[in-house]
């Protein structure tokens, strides 16, 4: 079969609100997901334990937990923040991008970390267990040559 030549042509963005947790833990926001909120300056990131979900919320860039959304992308129209921190904190891993797809719910996008559309689920991590500490193994004891006689 021979080959097709592609002819370049403009994408329209998608209308689907997704959200994309990057492997060093950055967030990003599709247009339709920043839209989805009105479009804010910052958001605070909220966590629910028993459903495994994230909650992006606007906020004023001046409350004391907001992170500012920054632009990034063709034209800037990617929002992103470092969610870093959150992760961490929660113990959620992020090995590698997965993109989520947010519903608003009460003003906030909500996404289900253990849900990707693509990647890998965010799923917290046991807490490590803590264990007796065990005495260091000692080295036996060298004795001394034995003494030969001439």
């Amino acid at each position: 079969m021979p080959f097709e030549v592609f002819k370049r042509q403009r994408v329209r963005p998608s209308a689907v609100p997704y959200v994309t947790v990057h492997k060093r833990g950055t967030i990003s926001f599709s247009i339709a997901a920043s839209a989805a909120i009105g479009n804010p300056d910052a958001v605070e990131l909220l966590y629910d334990a028993d459903s495994n979900a994230m909650g992006l919320r606007p906020v004023a860039a001046n409350k004391p937990h907001a992170y500012k959304l920054r632009s990034s992308g063709r034209n800037g129209s990617i929002r992103v923040i470092s969610g870093t921190a959150f992760f961490q904190y929660y113990g959620l891993p992020t090995t590698g991008a997965s993109r989520f797809v947010g519903r608003v719910e009460e003003g906030m996008i909500v996404i289900d970390l253990g849900a990707p559309e693509s990647g890998n689920p965010l799923t917290p991590e046991p807490p490590a267990m803590d264990l007796p500490s065990l005495p260091a193994k000692r080295k036996p004891k060298q004795l001394p040559e034995p003494i030969k006689d001439p």
